[in-house]
């Protein structure tokens, strides 16, 4: 993939007259906006500290230093570039070797950044700064600054063509970013080579011995656009963008058909994740029943009974996979010797096996409809899928989704926390009794995803919940509580025995 990419970037090169290719850009909403965003993380987690802790990172961030502080509502840009000439003469090295410069949003004049940089020279429009505008350390470094007439913006770089052709991304920046606190864009420019250059990178990749699935080689070869974008609401975090694929490829063809209405209504309350697609959809190929059985067999071969672990039922439109958590954990326990019988598997033979069964399958493309729930046995949640997606993802029922999935991290950790509390130590399950029972509580919301065609794009939308960043927040303080026990435990033991009558 690699070096398919590094052909493509060589083909832009070729396309291109100036030094320098720009092809990419990341737009980034100002402080305040940043600031904003990492306090909604931190009160999600439930941890204002993490939230403080990330408003100084980003009040410490070495533009601010550099430039003085960015102009209230307003975007910096960080346009990639690769050297034209490094691009044509070995792709793979030139991406290696990738740079960027900065377009910043100023609100001090360029008098007062002279004097915030004393030694500082000027010549030509082009000031000369000792150090490094992205490293505070670096006082070795040169980086060149040029503003653009009106003084309101400053493009800079280590090298004066990046800082120069920075202030071209003027219009880029004024951009409204829809409450995104960061968007990573890569224009059509990028990609008109891409015909001639996927070519080339298919002949590296074969000189090279590196196979690549060739339903991933059709993506990147069609593609023409790619945008996405990074934002915190009160609903929580979400990542939406949009694809564009060439006018005539199959790839642009893809999920056009949208899904039937409530499509997760077949997973019910005992699933902890769900998807559905619907027909046309470019997407992994899900396992036939002999390919399942090929599976069960050869695992079986080599001593894993996968039907110990895995129970997989077919309906009406759908498969479901159910895991035996607690089957896993005895297994797991028996292989450490800590109870039962350690069983002889041999997981080289195994993976061998497989690989050779699987070696010239075909793992994406564009595929039937499809519908899969996973669920663990035991385990039922308080609330249906299709109402849990309906809460995480309520802008699905304003658009037409060719395919939905959801997952919710409290769900597996509710249903898996008992059998975990048996793997700690026999002195800290007391303790951990009762912060697994804290942890063992749903939430309604969790993480949900969905697509969706638009104006000749493919769109996305994925949110991890509020809810669903308590429990991680909650899950991480735990386990770190849990280590500073499990030390403080040792630590103490020997000073309680050094001096109980002070006890």
């Amino acid at each position: 993939m690699k070096r398919i990419i590094a052909a493509v970037v060589a083909a832009v090169a070729m396309c291109a007259s100036a030094d320098w290719v720009r092809v990419g850009t990341m737009q980034v909403a100002d402080f305040a906006r940043q600031g904003d965003a990492a306090s909604r993380i931190g009160t999600f987690m439930g941890n204002p500290l993490a939230a403080a802790g990330m408003a100084a990172v980003i009040a410490d961030m070495p533009t601010i230093k550099f430039f003085g502080p960015m102009r209230e509502k307003s975007s910096m840009v960080f346009p990639a570039f690769f050297d034209g000439d490094r691009l044509a003469k070995d792709p793979v090295d030139a991406l290696n070797s990738w740079e960027f410069a900065v377009l910043y949003p100023m609100s001090e004049t360029k008098d007062a950044f002279l004097a915030r940089h004393p030694g500082s020279s000027e010549k030509d429009g082009v000031i000369a700064v000792k150090g490094d505008a992205f490293d505070a350390k670096d006082k070795d470094s040169t980086t060149y600054v040029v503003f653009s007439q009106d003084g309101r913006w400053a493009g800079a770089s280590d090298k004066l063509e990046q800082a120069k052709a920075a202030l071209k991304e003027i219009a880029l920046a004024e951009k409204p970013l829809d409450g995104d606190v960061a968007r990573l864009r890569v224009g059509a420019k990028a990609f008109k080579a891409f015909d001639v250059a996927i070519k080339k990178g298919l002949k590296c990749c074969e000189a090279a011995k590196c196979p690549i699935d060739p339903g991933v080689v059709k993506v990147v070869e069609s593609m023409r656009s790619f945008s996405c974008g990074l934002r915190v609401s009160d609903s929580g975090i979400d990542i939406r963008g949009s694809v564009k694929f060439a006018d005539g490829s199959e790839l642009a063809s893809c999920g056009q058909v949208p899904l039937a209405a409530d499509p997760l209504a077949f997973a019910g309350r005992g699933a902890i994740s769900a998807s559905a697609r619907a027909d046309g959809v470019w997407a992994c190929t899900p396992f036939s029943d002999s390919e399942w059985n090929d599976v069960r067999a050869i695992c079986g071969k080599y001593g894993l009974d996968l039907s110990r672990f895995i129970l997989r039922e077919k309906g009406s439109g759908f498969e479901r996979y159910t895991l035996d958590f607690g089957g896993i954990c005895e297994f797991a326990k028996a292989q450490d010797g800590k109870n039962g019988k350690k069983e002889k598997i041999d997981g080289e033979k195994i993976r061998d096996e497989l690989k050779k069964r699987f070696a010239s399958r075909k793992s994406v493309g564009k595929s039937p409809a499809y519908s899969a729930a996973m669920g663990l046995k035991g385990f039922e949640s308080q609330w249906t899928v299709a109402e849990r997606f309906a809460a995480t993802l309520p802008e699905a029922a304003k658009v037409k989704p060719s395919c939905v999935g959801f997952f919710s991290i409290s769900s597996l950790v509710a249903a898996v926390a008992k059998e975990l509390l048996a793997f700690a130590p026999e002195e800290q399950r007391q303790v951990m009794s009762a912060v697994v029972a804290q942890l063992a509580k749903e939430s309604k919301c969790g993480t949900a995803g969905m697509c969706w065609p638009k104006k000749g794009a493919q769109k996305f939308f994925l949110r991890i919940s509020a809810d669903e960043c308590r429990t991680i927040g909650s899950f991480a303080s735990t386990a770190m509580m849990l280590g500073v026990m499990s030390n403080g435990s040792s630590d103490s033991s020997s000073l309680l025995d050094d001096d109980d009558d002070d006890d």
